[in-house]
């Protein structure tokens, strides 16, 4: 038991380097990377699958709301953009987090899942 109670523990957090691996209910396409950065200290930032981004984040108690969230204009290949355009759309529409077996999940206002990341720390 007391296992499974320091493990809870670490993972209270949404804070750190996440790597979505679904957004809007789509895998992520082999070789683009969506990422998200949250640093608690009310910014967020990350790199949408072409465009670095960074703007203001709301974080409370399972309660998440991204600010305006600006972005570099570079062109890149479809798949890119597509991905990115959809990741800029869901974290626009993310109201919740959870925390699922280590995995940071988004959640819109009635409880949908828009997307899920996985941690970036370097092991």
């Amino acid at each position: 038991a007391m296992l499974g109670l320091s493990g809870a523990a670490e993972a209270t957090s949404a804070n750190g380097r996440w790597l979505a691996v679904e957004i809007g209910g789509i895998p992520s396409a082999r070789g683009v990377e969506s990422t998200l950065e949250l640093d608690g200290s009310g910014r967020a930032s990350g790199h949408g699958g072409c465009n670095r981004f960074g703007g203001p984040v709301t974080i409370g108690d399972g309660r998440i709301g991204f600010g305006a969230l600006a972005a570099t204009r570079m062109a890149c290949p479809g798949p890119e953009m597509d991905q990115e355009n959809r990741y800029f759309q869901v974290l626009g529409r993310a109201a919740a987090w959870r925390l699922d077996s280590g995995r940071l999940i988004l959640l819109d206002v009635q409880g949908k899942v828009v997307a899920a990341f996985v941690s970036m720390r370097r092991n």
